[in-house]
């Protein structure tokens, strides 16, 4: 294909011959008004002949603008970057349970406790560790799985192995398996007035979660209510949170709706709690 350069000039100098021949038929047949029956039949033959090259130019003109437009300039780097769907961000209670479930894929075990720590360039250092009885049976250390550093879409590394690593993302039933025990939920519905309870009890905590174990998330769905929202924050051990919103029941996730399966008894156990 010719240059972009010699495509723009092919499609000026089409674009003036179109133009040229409308102006010059335009003139014969305003000439025709006044002429004689035989210059009238003259400039009638002229004017077909001038229709057809006119409707020719007409046509290379349009195949021109088709291939100009086709090899149009190329695609910048930061018009692609603004194209690419934006990465997945996860919160502190979410990257815990992301990094448990990692490492039980990879070593066959279930670390039983995890910290998070925040750092001040917007990673999360987390360890995951279980508590060992020394052998003398009087005292205990850490025993320590691993630690991982990564950024909040779960990419990293292993600080081990220095490995490069890239945690699996969860559903909320595989987060709420793998996340462990929380110790306080912030219940929020925004109803037509809005409510808010702060929930500590143990074994409504604990019923929660086996809720949460229980949820299926089904399609999409664009069904949507206004003063319909509820708001679970969980707060854990180390400081890490998890947030989980509803709207009519469905799942709100990124600004999407998802239909859900088993909502209705979480719902139950939140609003069970006296305010």
């Amino acid at each position: 294909m010719p240059p972009i350069s010699e495509m723009a000039e092919l499609r000026h100098a089409v674009l003036e011959d179109w133009r040229g021949s409308l102006i010059y038929f335009s003139a014969r047949v305003t000439y025709n008004e006044t002429g004689s029956d035989n210059e009238s039949r003259r400039v009638s033959m002229k004017g077909k002949m001038l229709v057809k090259q006119t409707m020719a130019a007409f046509s290379a003109c349009i195949l021109c603008c088709a291939a100009f437009a086709s090899c149009g300039s190329p695609i910048s780097e930061e018009a692609s970057a603004g194209d690419a769907p934006a990465q997945a961000s996860y919160e502190s209670g979410e990257l815990v349970a992301m990094a448990r479930a990692y490492y039980e894929a990879q070593g066959g075990f279930f670390a039983p406790e995890a910290d998070c720590t925040e750092n001040e360039d917007g990673t999360y250092t987390i360890h995951l560790y279980e508590i060992v009885r020394d052998e003398e049976g009087d005292s205990w250390h850490t025993a320590t799985s691993c630690w991982y550093t990564v950024d909040a879409s779960g990419r990293g590394r292993d600080d081990i192995s220095e490995a490069e690593i890239a945690l699996p993302p969860l559903s909320p039933a595989d987060t709420a398996a793998y996340i462990g025990a929380p110790v306080k939920l912030r219940y929020i519905r925004d109803g037509e007035a809005r409510s808010e309870r702060e929930i500590t009890d143990a074994q409504t905590l604990t019923a929660c979660m086996e809720a949460l174990r229980q949820l299926q998330i089904g399609e999409k769905t664009d069904i949507r209510g206004m003063d319909a929202g509820e708001t679970f924050l969980f707060t854990f051990q180390d400081g890490s949170v998890w947030t989980l919103s509803f709207e009519m029941g469905n799942l709100l996730k990124d600004g999407v709706c998802y239909e859900t399966v088993g909502y209705g008894t979480l719902h139950r156990l939140a609003e069970s709690q006296k305010a």
